[in-house]
């Protein structure tokens, strides 16, 4: 009896070693993957350098399903490139002048640009195909976004000082919104009912797009804004300024949570815009010194300094599919892992 009371103490004594043992291993396991996926969501080197336009390019964009990059470029054209090979699969035409902004439908199944011309206009993206020229505007279309949830509406703004809401589908517009000051960037907020403009005067101000009201406006920056960025979180927006910073705003209150920096960093152009990766931890935004940044939003620290470029990197975009892209004003595009 006591031999068996020796044994089953040794065997409860085993077991409980070996449980100890998987519970360390399985946190060891998972705090690796944590590691893992941390670095893995920030890029440090270059996949494809692509060669996207005979000019700068003004905006660059990636599909949802993270195949496609779209460069809009001086030389009046969107480049389309495969991301896995690097391939140029399209070239989309049609503008009169230079392409200022590019952006891809929910489905990726239509592409709207903007352009120095005073037009829009919407491609089919599987054939290269123009399905509409939007006119409407006086002065060049400095961004134009389509509505994530209608694919048949999209919003605009332009160098006099309008923004415009308009129907994809008849091509024309339906709402004007005149500003009070000169506007850089406007995108819709969550909800689709009210948009959000960047302007000259360092203001970002709140629409309401049915009514056609600004509902509130807050200085931000000192000087131009260049655009503006909304979070995955749906909380916060992110402006970029002429000034040199970035800021995380609260859209409940507009008040600044958040001031991005760094001693190098140095906004180019009046259209540079900055991009958020797809879990909203980090920020990247292009630098004048041919550099891209990328910040943590947590505690806004710079992570890293990319190098690649050797032209003001006045655009960059991070997709839900993880990839990150970003161009300059010597026509190079650059897709990073």
């Amino acid at each position: 009896l006591y031999a068996d009371l020796v044994r089953q103490k040794k065997s409860a004594e085993l077991n409980a070693k070996a449980e100890g043992l998987a519970e360390a291993s399985a946190a060891s396991m998972k705090a690796l993957s944590m590691s893992g996926t941390m670095s893995h969501g920030v890029p440090s080197r270059k996949r494809h350098i692509l060669q996207s336009s005979r000019g700068g390019v003004h905006r660059v964009a990636l599909s949802h399903d993270g195949y496609t990059i779209a460069c809009a470029g001086d030389d009046r054209l969107v480049a389309m490139f495969d991301t896995n090979t690097g391939a140029r699969t399209n070239e989309l035409e049609g503008m009169l002048g230079s392409v200022l902004d590019v952006s891809f439908s929910s489905d990726d199944s239509l592409i709207l640009g903007a352009s120095a011309d005073c037009a829009l206009q919407l491609w089919d993206a599987l054939t290269g195909r123009v399905k509409h020229r939007l006119t409407g505007h006086a002065q060049k279309v400095t961004t134009a976004q389509m509505s994530q949830s209608d694919a048949k509406r999209a919003i605009s703004c332009s160098s006099d000082r309008n923004l415009k809401l308009w129907d994809l589908t008849r091509g024309h517009v339906t709402t004007s919104m005149l500003t009070p000051s000169n506007v850089y960037s406007v995108i819709f907020d969550s909800t689709e009912q009210g948009a959000y403009s960047a302007h000259f005067d360092g203001a970002i101000r709140v629409w309401d797009v049915r009514s056609a009201d600004v509902v509130r406006e807050s200085t931000i920056h000192n000087t131009v804004v260049t655009s503006v960025v909304a979070l995955p979180n749906q909380n916060e927006i992110l402006t970029n300024s002429r000034d040199n910073t970035l800021k995380l705003v609260d859209i409940r209150t507009m008040d600044v949570v958040k001031v991005f920096s760094a001693p190098k960093y140095r906004v180019g152009t009046d259209w540079s815009n900055p991009c958020v990766s797809p879990d909203g931890e980090n920020i990247a935004s292009g630098g004048a010194d041919g550099s891209l940044f990328i910040w943590r939003v947590q505690d806004g620290r710079l992570l890293t300094t990319l190098h690649g470029h050797d032209a003001t990197v006045a655009t960059c975009a991070w997709n839900s599919a993880g990839n990150l892209a970003s161009a300059c004003k010597n026509g190079v595009c650059i897709l990073w892992e």
